[in-house]
């Protein structure tokens, strides 16, 4: 951090930095729809923070095929501590007692950082699905912690994702539900109340 910056603190600033003393994390994504590699990051942001905000992110220039209300429908309901979708995520015969504030939010048309920083957190959380994301990631990373575009208090903790879910993303999830039997390729990626959204959306794209 750069010393001259420390030397300028205003009151605001310090109470921020002791209120972020708290491991707070956000993790933000479109979430359209859930993956178990969204799950993922969440259960690895769990192990690692005292508070994991989840929180719905909406860009204008996108259409989302499922509401900002599904959305988070859909995450409530697969991340529920005794729902089979975590238990299959965790692959043990009993649950990990983790010790984590899990909250659910939505925010839309602002920068991550700034949202971050309203929240009061100092950790954004990023899944790292493969090599060839890196570069984009650690240059948002650079751009949220840089003292003009961003907070130099910030800082982006990476989560690199499993190898079976290294490719997996909503988009590809979106774009291969469709076709005959897509039902037995899609439903090993997302959880259970997912995929039961998705049928009732591939059925009304036939019936429409």
């Amino acid at each position: 951090m750069d010393k001259n910056y420390i030397g300028t603190w205003e009151k605001s600033e310090k109470a921020t930095y002791i209120a972020r003393k708290k491991r707070r994390a956000i993790y933000a994504g479109s979430f359209d729809p859930v993956t178990y590699g969204h799950l993922w990051v969440i259960q690895w942001g769990m192990e690692l923070f005292d508070e994991l905000i989840v929180a719905i992110g909406d860009n204008p220039s996108k259409k989302n095929v499922f509401s900002k209300e599904e959305r988070l429908a859909m995450l409530k309901e697969s991340i529920e501590p005794n729902g089979s979708s975590w238990m299959m995520l965790n692959k043990k015969d009993s649950m990990e007692i983790v010790h984590c504030q899990l909250t659910f939010d939505h925010y839309d048309n602002q920068f991550l950082v700034d949202y971050a920083r309203k929240m009061d957190a100092g950790f954004i959380l990023r899944g790292l699905r493969n090599v060839e994301e890196f570069s984009y990631e650690f240059n948002m990373a650079r751009f949220n912690s840089n003292m003009k575009t961003g907070d130099p208090l910030m800082k982006t903790v990476w989560a690199p994702n499993t190898a079976d879910s290294a490719n997996l993303s909503s988009s590809f999830v979106r774009s291969i539900c469709g076709p005959k039997y897509w039902e037995r390729r899609v439903e090993g990626m997302v959880p259970p109340p997912v995929f039961k959204r998705l049928l009732e959306w591939q059925k009304q794209k036939t019936t429409s």
